[in-house]
């Protein structure tokens, strides 16, 4: 059993948008389903809960404690990794 939850949430949320995906493009019908955009959701929802992660991680002090002086960087990249995912999403969903 997995008992990390940000690996459920980037799984189920990366189920859920590549559905979602699926769902809006069929509907429309303005292109074809595209297995690349399926995998690049997944894997940006996924980032988003990895830089959740990654980001509480850097605020927990107890967990830092030989990277105190780095949690300011290391922040940043969370938030970073998270820019560029829902970036990916937004990205994805408007071009079809």
């Amino acid at each position: 059993m997995i008992d990390d939850p940000y690996i459920l949430l980037g799984i189920s949320a990366g189920v859920l948008c590549v559905l979602a995906y699926v769902l809006t493009t069929v509907r429309h019908q303005t292109r074809k389903v595209l297995l690349s955009d399926g995998v690049m959701l997944f894997l940006a929802t996924s980032g988003i809960a990895a830089g959740i992660k990654v980001c509480t991680i850097a605020l927990n002090r107890s967990l830092l404690t030989t990277l105190k002086e780095e949690r300011t960087y290391i922040f940043l990249g969370g938030l970073a990794v998270i820019w560029v995912s829902v970036d990916t999403v937004i990205r994805i969903f408007r071009e079809k």
